[in-house]
This record gives C-alpha cells, sequence and structure tokens, in this order.
C-alpha cells in the first residue's frame, strides 16, 4: 500500500475534468468506478458541483451553524490524494471503498464530503479521493497537518492487518520517527535538494547575464564619454589656433581705432579745427544718427561747430560697427574650421552606434543561446546529472551536462581512425596547394597559430568592441590586445581615438607615415601638444611626410 498526497487545489471542476477523464481528452475509459460520500447524489460530476456549491457558502454554513464568521476565506478548498495497491494484488471494489472509508477517518475527514474515483490506466490498482475540505455541517475548514505521517502510519497498519508487509523502509522510518528521531524520505529530500541547487543555478545564470549587460552598457557610456571628450579637447584647440590667427586683424583694427580717436582729439582743440575734420569725414554722418540724414549742409557743419559730442558719437559708432563686422567674420571662419571636424565626429559617432548595437545584438544572442540550450539540458535531464555527479564527487570535478547527455551522439559524430587502408598518401594535401597557388596546410597552421590568440581574445569577447579594450588598456596603462604594426584596426571611434589614447599613455599613434587622423591638423596637432613635441615634425599640413634634404655645402651652386 501507496498512499501519495496530491496536494490542494482551488477548483473542483479542474479536478473533475483530469480525474474523471482521460488524459487531455473528454473520454473516461480509464474510470473503472466513482462513489460519492456524504452527498445526495451518486454522479461523479454532480458531485462535484455539489462540493463547489459547499465551497462557496462557507460563511453561510458558519453563520448557521453559530461559529464566527470571521478568519480569512478559504482559497484551496480541494483536497486529493491517491491509494495505490502492489500489481500482484487484486483488491475488489468494496475493499477498495473500505480502504478510502479507513484513509478518511485516519485523517479526520469522515464527515467531509467525499468522491472516490478508481483507475484502471496503471499496472498498479489505485483509488483517488477527492475531499471537500470545508465540513458540510460547520463551515470549518479541515486543518490536515501532519498528513502524510498519518497516512504512512495507516498503510503500515493496513498491510500488517493483511498479513503482509510490502515496504519495510517505512516500518523502520515510523519506527524511529516514535523515537522522536526526525526521518524524512530520501527520494523527497533528494528532489527537494535538486530543485534547490537547479533554483540557485538558473538565479546565478540570470544575474551573471543581468551583469553582463550592466558591464556592456558600463563599457558604451566610457566611449561615449570619450568620444565627447575628444570632440571637446580638439574643438577648443581648433577655436585657440583660429583666435592665434585672428590676433593680428584685431591688433590692426584697434591700432587703426585707436589712431583715428587720437586724431578726432587732436581736431576738437579748436573751432577751424572740428570744422576741417567734419569735412573730411563727412561720411561719419552715417553713424550719427537719424537726425543727421534731416540736417542740411549749413545746419550740420554748424552743429558740428558748436557741439562736439556729435562727431564723438559718430566716431564710436563707427568703431563699434567695425568691430562687430569683424567678429562676425571671424565667427563664420571658424564656424567653417569647425565643420570638418563635425563631420569626422559624427561619422565616428554614427561608426560607434552601429558597433555598439551589433555588441548587443552578440550578447543578447548569446544569452537567447544559453537559455535555448539550458532549456534542451533540463528536457534531456542534463541538470539532474550535473547534480548527481556533483554529490558524487568534490566540487570542482563536475563535468558539462551536454558531455553527460551527448555523450553517444559525439561518439557517432566522432571520426573513424586513420588507418593504413584508409589514410591519404604524403604529398596529397601539398600537392594540390601547389597546383592551386596556395600555401601548404602547415603554413596555414603556422599562420593560424601566429594569431590563434587574437582570434580566441576576440570570439571571447563578450560585448564592447576594441574601443573598450583600448579603454581598459589605457586605464590600466598596459599595452592593447591588438597586435603592434601598420596593419592594426583601430579601436571604436576609428583613427581619432587611437590619436587620443596614445596620447593619454604618452605613446606614438601606431600608424604609418602616410596615414592622417581623421579630422585633419587639429587632431594632430592635439597629439602633438599633448605628448611635448614641436609642431613642425617633418609633416606638410596635409600630414604627409616630406622628404627632408641634406644642407648643401660650400662648394655646392
Amino acid at each position: 500500500m501507496v498512499p501519495k498526497v496530491a496536494g490542494k487545489g482551488r477548483s473542483f471542476k479542474g479536478a473533475g475534468l483530469y480525474y474523471l477523464h482521460d488524459k487531455q481528452a473528454l473520454t473516461s475509459e480509464r474510470v473503472l468506478f466513482t462513489h460519492t460520500v456524504n452527498l445526495p447524489t451518486e454522479d461523479a460530476e454532480k458531485a462535484m458541483g455539489w462540493m463547489a456549491h459547499t465551497a462557496m457558502r462557507q460563511a453561510e454554513i458558519k453563520a448557521a451553524a453559530g461559529g464566527v464568521a470571521k478568519g480569512r476565506k478559504l482559497t484551496s478548498p480541494v483536497y486529493a490524494y491517491s491509494l495505490s495497491w502492489s500489481p500482484e494484488e487484486e483488491p475488489t471494489k468494496e475493499q477498495m471503498l473500505a480502504a478510502g472509508m479507513e484513509t478518511l477517518k485516519r485523517l479526520g475527514l469522515e464527515g467531509h464530503e467525499a468522491v472516490f474515483i478508481a483507475h484502471k490506466d496503471e499496472p498498479h490498482p489505485h483509488l483517488h479521493v477527492i475531499v471537500n475540505r470545508v465540513n458540510p455541517e460547520t463551515g470549518i475548514a479541515a486543518p490536515l497537518s501532519n498528513d502524510h505521517l498519518k497516512l504512512s502510519e495507516w498503510a503500515e497498519e493496513y498491510e500488517c492487518a493483511h498479513g503482509k508487509i510490502l515496504c519495510q523502509q517505512r516500518v523502520e522510518n515510523n519506527q524511529r520517527r516514535k523515537e522522536q528521531q526526525f526521518v524524512k524520505d530520501r527520494s523527497s529530500q533528494s528532489a527537494a535538494e535538486f530543485h534547490r541547487w537547479r533554483r540557485a543555478r538558473m538565479e546565478a545564470d540570470f544575474q551573471r547575464r543581468q551583469q553582463e549587460q550592466r558591464d556592456l552598457a558600463r563599457r558604451h557610456g566610457v566611449d561615449r564619454e570619450i568620444l565627447a571628450d575628444v570632440l571637446k579637447k580638439l574643438t577648443a584647440e581648433r577655436r585657440a589656433e583660429q583666435k592665434a590667427q585672428q590676433k593680428p586683424l584685431w591688433a590692426d583694427l584697434y591700432r587703426q581705432q585707436r589712431a583715428e580717436k587720437k586724431a578726432f582729439e587732436q581736431a576738437q582743440k579748436t573751432t577751424f579745427g572740428r570744422l576741417r575734420y567734419w569735412l573730411k569725414n563727412r561720411h561719419l554722418d552715417r553713424w550719427g544718427g537719424e537726425s543727421a540724414d534731416r540736417q542740411g549742409m549749413l545746419s550740420r557743419a554748424f552743429n558740428v561747430v558748436v557741439n562736439r559730442e556729435i562727431m564723438a558719437k559718430a566716431l564710436a559708432g563707427k568703431h563699434e560697427a567695425e568691430r562687430k563686422a569683424l567678429a562676425d567674420k571671424v565667427r563664420v571662419d571658424t564656424a567653417d574650421r569647425l565643420k570638418s571636424l563635425y563631420r569626422a565626429h559624427d561619422k565616428l559617432r554614427d561608426q560607434m552606434k552601429q558597433e555598439q548595437a551589433a555588441a548587443r545584438a552578440t550578447l543578447q544572442q548569446k544569452h537567447s543561446r544559453e537559455s535555448a540550450e539550458a532549456a534542451r539540458r533540463i528536457a534531456k535531464g542534463g541538470d539532474r546529472a550535473s547534480f548527481d555527479f556533483q554529490k558524487a564527487n568534490p566540487p570542482g570535478d563536475e563535468p558539462d551536462a551536454k558531455e553527460i547527455v551527448r555523450d553517444d551522439e559525439k561518439k557517432r559524430q566522432a571520426p573513424p581512425r586513420a588507418t593504413e587502408a584508409n589514410r591519404p598518401p604524403a604529398g596529397n594535401g601539398e600537392d594540390k596547394a601547389n597546383k592551386k597557388g596556395r600555401a601548404p596546410d602547415k603554413d596555414k597552421d603556422k599562420e593560424k597559430g601566429k594569431d590563434g590568440g587574437r582570434d580566441e581574445g576576440k570570439a571571447g569577447e563578450s560585448g564592447g568592441g576594441p574601443a573598450s579594450r583600448a579603454f581598459d588598456d589605457a586605464q590600466k596603462r598596459t599595452e592593447p590586445l591588438a597586435p603592434s604594426g601598420h596593419d592594426q584596426e583601430p579601436p571604436t571611434g576609428g583613427k581619432a581615438f587611437s590619436a587620443f589614447r596614445d596620447a593619454q599613455n604618452r605613446k606614438e599613434p601606431t600608424r604609418s607615415p602616410d596615414q592622417e587622423p581623421e579630422g585633419g591638423k587639429a587632431f594632430r596637432a592635439f597629439r602633438n601638444a599633448r605628448d611635448g613635441k614641436d609642431r613642425d615634425d617633418g609633416r606638410d599640413d596635409d600630414g604627409r611626410g616630406r622628404e627632408r634634404k641634406p644642407p648643401k655645402s660650400p662648394g655646392d651652386k
């Protein structure tokens, strides 16, 4: 006899659909017989509806019985368990019903509504018992504490009464429980431990994926900050260059305006001088205000001679207009010079966006593959195999679950061993390669050996692209992961990032002489300024190297 508690539930309708029909069907071929207890009908389906009605009227039943209609509402009125006999036993219907009634009494449910359903879809006879936890007389819900232990003791007594003990371990466990020892079913304990282990493993995988996403977002943010810092520094550098170029123009303008102001002050000492200054500089009337346009020549000359402030105001207006015009010219020239820098920045930004989007997509695909692989591993029992191996071996020796589950598949997919019969001639590979103009396989192996470390590093990268590696190298002040040389791939952001990174590390950028940093002379000037080098580094304005000629000797012509 094996009693097994299915648990508590919410719906009598759902229980009826499952126990009164075949699995995933509406037929009832597996049902051997049904029986109702404390119900006014023998129809099992109607009995389910009756029990649901009783559970919904729990508060009314309590009030009618004089009980206190307080407390939390019962949400799981359905209670189900099963009784299974040995396959060698053939109990009759009366014996099965009697066993069911005995279990109801042992659990304190003899006054509750119940439905017995016997199935014949398994080799062993078994009886399902569905009970309404709500007492139809008092409305009180059955607590069902220690129901597993009570059913275990009843099963032991049942086997003793029938003269045959089929489960000796249960007898030992019950005896130890009587001696106040804690005993739990090993299989149940192992299953609970496995579920806790798998839940912890899934939670660790989830946290790892979340951390990888946060790390990728942090690296992308660092890349964007580096690009913004490069733009800010190079913009300031180019503005400073423009300011230095425009400084002589401002100096000439202020020198001219000071000379004009000095001549004006000299002419204002005498009346004749004021008149003569006005006659020579009548073009200043345009800055004298609207009144100058409405006055005649004689009245204007009289006012200029009498009031010296008129010409002072006109001269000040002229000087202000000249300064404004030069400022507008400088602003336009600066904007024109910054256009190339902004275009380079936009190009780098778009390139960075594409690389970051590709890195995010790669990471998302990686996580999707891991989730799909975990689902396949769980479906094939790989988690259970890993858990069992981990329990049987010291920590750290756990193999991959895929190797445990797919061991046979790997054996089938393994290539056959080379024998004397199927081994190809020694010179075939080299001869074919030489005919096609390619290097032999051994040369390819050497080339793969040289670049293997870099390829594996790129394959293991979780995201962020070369810019993240360059930034980490700059933070640690170490050499970047990419190999040195003229064929080196620039990090995220193109050559401007290379110049900025080399300036931060006080290193010469690794590029060929005919390469020009993105953004023109401003990038090169910024790099040289950070490195403390002279501006003239042997390059023309376009960035290309020019040949330095040796000095001529006195005898040369």
